[in-house]
């Protein structure tokens, strides 16, 4: 009775008001026999596991149907009310946390992780094409950005000794891979401690770099951008630090940045920070206006039905349309359902709960995407209850009121 008293509350008192973006019906994506014990994920570095390229949508993810962790991608066409069937990007023993970005004209460039190495693989609806590793030491976490329709780069965590660092790498395109040009550090120096889920953004010739590091001996989010063919530019924090007592350590902690290009010049990013600690993770968010060489002041996101629990795995997408969008989970509402804010004039919306992905049993890991036309796609992870079997699903959402 209390959970249906407080989701009418929420109905009756915020909705009316927030109600801007209003979502589909759920379409299953993946086979989901629970009676096999399928276990999904969406785990790209920066939530990047979906992306729309003209007309077209890819979902990409890790799961066991096979009896192993492996990577697959699905597609469909705006059009289209189902997925086509799955297709295997991984091509090793294992794979986890893929990764996917449009290069245009409705191809695809894939990332992930195989046996200890990262791999790369373009793709479109009709094929597949080679795959091709692209580090020689052990490396995880990749995240993709294109440039263009021919060129893109890379960002990985890569072992150097005990730590892991950030590496880029630059890749030019043709039918296939055509050139992966050897990886470089962003900082030059041996990590003393780790470097590790880096995500990238492009606008035009510009790529911004934010990473989390533990240099300092709390996590805190690091941030670097390069124009053109000129070098990344010195490092600085993105997060803004707040200093905690001997107890409670050193610094707030920080974790899973998402990032996304709005336009030519504006980006925005997104992330769980415990600054707060008595509630756990919250949800910040902050704007960079010149092509991503700064970020503004952070910014808490979630509303005040939210401030005395925590928030998880934040997914974030903008355009030019001036839509900015952030999504993430938690259980305000007694189960975890994923939420939706937007930006506004005054500030981020009211929370709102998707209401495909909200209710009964759990709702994690949402990644989000805006196509060309202003549409809203989300995909999820479904599951009855927390360590059951899940379900792989997809919604898309149309703006109200323009």
């Amino acid at each position: 009775m209390k959970r249906f008293l407080n989701y009418a509350f929420f109905l009756c008192f915020i909705l009316p008001a927030s109600a801007e973006w209003e979502f589909g019906e759920r379409t299953s994506i993946a086979p989901d026999d629970k009676a096999k014990q399928v276990f999904h994920h969406l785990d790209a570095s920066g939530r990047a596991n979906i992306a729309v390229s003209d007309n077209t949508i890819a979902v990409i993810w890790e799961d066991n149907h096979s009896g192993s962790p492996q990577a697959y991608v699905a597609f469909k066409t705006i059009a289209d009310k189902q997925f086509r069937p799955p297709l295997q990007v991984s091509t090793g023993t294992e794979a986890y946390e893929p990764s996917i970005t449009t290069m245009g004209h409705g191809q695809f460039l894939m990332g992930w992780e195989q046996d200890s190495k990262v791999w790369l693989r373009t793709g479109t609806m009709q094929q597949l094409a080679p795959a091709q590793r692209a580090s020689t030491k052990e490396a995880r976490q990749i995240s993709l950005t294109s440039i263009s329709d021919k060129l893109a780069i890379a960002a990985w965590a890569q072992q150097a000794g005990r730590f892991s660092q950030i590496v880029t790498a630059s890749i030019s395109l043709n039918s296939k891979i055509a050139n992966i040009d050897p990886a470089i550090a962003i900082d030059p120096k041996p990590p003393a401690h780790d470097q590790c889920y880096p995500v990238l953004a492009s606008t035009n010739d510009n790529i911004t770099l934010v990473w989390e590091d533990r240099r300092r001996g709390h996590t805190m989010l690091l941030q670097s951008h390069k124009e053109g063919k000129k070098p990344f530019a010195p490092f600085k924090v993105l997060n803004e630090i707040v200093k905690k007592s001997s107890k409670y350590g050193s610094g707030s902690g920080v974790t899973r940045a998402a990032l996304a290009r709005c336009d030519g010049q504006h980006l925005l990013a997104t992330w769980m920070d415990k600054r707060n600690r008595q509630t756990g993770y919250d949800i910040y968010a902050a704007q960079s206006v010149d092509k991503g060489k700064h970020f503004g002041t952070n910014e808490s996101v979630q509303d005040s039905f939210g401030e005395n629990i925590a928030q998880w795995n934040p997914a974030v997408s903008c355009d030019a349309r001036g839509n900015k969008l952030i999504a993430w989970y938690d259980n305000r509402d007694e189960s975890m359902d994923i939420l939706l804010t937007w930006k506004t004039t005054d500030g981020w919306s009211e929370d709102m709960p998707v209401s495909p992905a909200s209710g009964e049993g759990e709702q994690t890991n949402a990644a989000i995407t805006l196509d060309k036309h202003g549409d809203l796609h989300m995909v999820w992870i479904d599951q009855a209850k927390s360590g059951a079997p899940t379900g792989l699903y997809y919604a898309v959402a149309k703006k109200q009121n323009e």
